[in-house]
């Protein structure tokens, strides 16, 4: 008949007792369990251990319509866990109310879109979110800390020389060497914090309710300390150094590109004052940037109107 040989697996399962009725031929394939096994378990029984943990913390109740439609993470005999997506109907059989449930294997489908999601959020290289997910979780921190009254610190640093090291050993050794800070950066932090790539060698740290402003600096310390071991690139051992910008909410901004600003401009503070240091912000960096910044632009425009004279 049509639900015995239907490709896709479909069992009937009891509304009161939870437990299966009846199985077809593709559910026996799909999940390998043998008919009498599927005949004594209920749903639960093949519920894959992430499912498991929704239900508990959402319980859904499937008795009040007569056609449900439902996601669901199974395991099967074997132990794979596979996504199904789920229709159900109810109906009577023998004067009791059971459901008969259609289930369609998803999982490479689910699988893909996980990996677009991921794409979208996380840097390939290193797999530390990258800028869009980075400032997102900026964002965040700083809404909780606006309605917790808390210190959110933002810190902004690069591997000093990076160009010279990639350029003299190569970009192969250039991309290890970013993964290996990556790995530092992320044990230097805590679970709650956030590092982000957010382009070539350029990292971001989001540190969430910091108790003090000098937390902040204890952070920088122990990420400074854990680069202070030798990168092993290609057979040699390298040393390495990174320059920190540090800044805090609310006292130097609120808003995300404010702060990364802020913490850019305290970065090259640190890169002026030798490297392999700290600095936080303070405003007159911000004065002396866009100083240097109109000068920059009024050296440009008098080499193009050729307004130099030699002396």
């Amino acid at each position: 008949d049509i639900y015995e040989w239907n490709p896709l697996p479909m069992w009937v399962r009891d509304d009161e007792t939870r437990a299966i009725v009846t199985v077809n031929q593709a559910a026996v394939d799909h999940y390998g369990y043998s008919r009498d096994e599927f005949l004594g378990m209920k749903l639960r029984d093949i519920w894959d251990t992430s499912e498991q943990e929704d239900r508990m913390r959402t319980p859904v109740d499937m008795t009040g319509g007569q056609i449900s439609r439902l996601r669901r993470r199974h395991r099967t005999k074997d132990g794979r866990s596979i996504d199904v997506e789920v229709t159900a109907r109810a109906f009577e059989l023998g004067g009791r109310r059971v459901w008969l449930a259609l289930l369609h294997d998803v999982t490479e489908r689910v699988r893909a879109e996980q990996k677009l999601v991921h794409l979208a959020h996380y840097d390939v290289l290193t797999g530390l979110p990258n800028r869009v997910l980075f400032y997102e979780r900026l964002k965040h921190a700083l809404l909780q800390a606006r309605r917790n009254n808390w210190i959110t610190g933002v810190m902004f640093m690069d591997v000093d020389r990076f160009k010279n090291i990639n350029d003299t050993l190569g970009h192969d050794v250039g991309d290890e060497l970013l993964r290996q800070v990556s790995e530092r950066l992320a044990h230097s932090v805590r679970a709650s914090d956030t590092v982000g790539r957010l382009g070539g060698d350029e990292f971001a740290v989001v540190l969430s309710d910091l108790a003090t402003r000098d937390d902040a600096a204890l952070v920088a310390k122990k990420i400074m300390h854990n680069f202070s071991a030798p990168f092993r690139l290609s057979g040699a051992e390298i040393f390495v150094t990174t320059s920190i910008g540090i800044t805090l909410c609310p006292d130097d901004g609120t808003e995300p590109e404010v702060l990364i600003k802020n913490a850019d401009a305290a970065m090259y503070k640190a890169k002026e004052e030798g490297r392999n240091t700290f600095r936080y912000y303070t405003p007159e960096m911000s004065a002396r940037a866009m100083r240097l910044l109109t000068l920059e632009g009024s050296l440009r425009r008098a080499l193009n109107n050729d307004e130099f004279l030699l002396h």
